[in-house]
């Protein structure tokens, strides 16, 4: 299912949530139909955190259906609540001065890229939290590889500022097809406005007509 939302007033949704084929986090002063369209869209239970007493869930975490790895910028109490939410998922703290791991890590269930910008020892770390081998990119200038990716166990879209070679080998890792869309109204930063699983899609409410076509078309053809 494909759902227009904002927080309020604000469509880059994919700063203050995080979803997976299992859960989605939310921030605390998300409103109950808001709460209702995620779950509609996405078939899957919204859990309310915050993170470094922040709402930026969705830059602070990087995960799949098994594993949620998430920016040790997080307070031990929030950290124990979303354990006690979370009781399925392993949960692992990432240590790094480039902390917004939401930016540069694309996981699913069968592959992980990463940023070139993470120092070796940083690649290794999330490599063996997420038992995989990552494929390294190096995006463009003044890009950051997570910001205009969004993966799912079906799907991946990117911006088009990935060529056709780099598109073919995430693909190729990440072992689903790769579509080049734009989100709210021709913007590349697709995490920031877009928030996907394996069930549907949730975009900022900018999006405009033909880029909710696009998107309906490809979900339509990978549920």
């Amino acid at each position: 299912m494909l759902t227009k939302l904002s927080l309020g007033c604000e469509q880059l949704i994919g700063l203050f949530l995080f979803a997976t084929d299992n859960y989605c986090l939310a921030p605390f002063n998300i409103k109950p139909f808001e709460i209702r369209m995620i779950e509609t869209a996405l078939n899957i239970k919204t859990i309310k955190a915050k993170i470094y007493n922040s709402s930026f869930l969705g830059l602070f975490c990087a995960g799949n259906s098994k594993k949620l790895l998430i920016s040790d910028v997080i307070t031990a109490d929030e950290l124990q609540d979303l354990k006690n939410q979370l009781k399925t998922i392993e949960i692992g703290l990432f240590k790094s001065k480039n902390n917004i791991i939401g930016n540069l890590v694309i996981v699913n269930d069968n592959g992980l890229v990463i940023d070139s910008s993470l120092e070796k020892a940083e690649i290794q770390t999330i490599e063996k939290f997420f038992e995989m081998t990552a494929l390294v990119l190096f995006p463009k200038k003044d890009i950051l590889l997570g910001s205009e990716i969004v993966a799912t166990n079906k799907v991946c879209f990117v911006s088009r500022n990935f060529n056709k070679d780099e598109r073919a080998r995430i693909e190729k890792h990440l072992k689903v097809p790769v579509f080049e869309v734009s989100v709210n109204f021709g913007q590349t930063a697709l995490h920031s406005g877009i928030v996907a699983n394996s069930s549907g899609l949730v975009v900022g409410n900018q999006t405009s007509a033909p880029e909710l076509t696009t998107l309906y078309q490809i979900e339509q053809n990978y549920k």
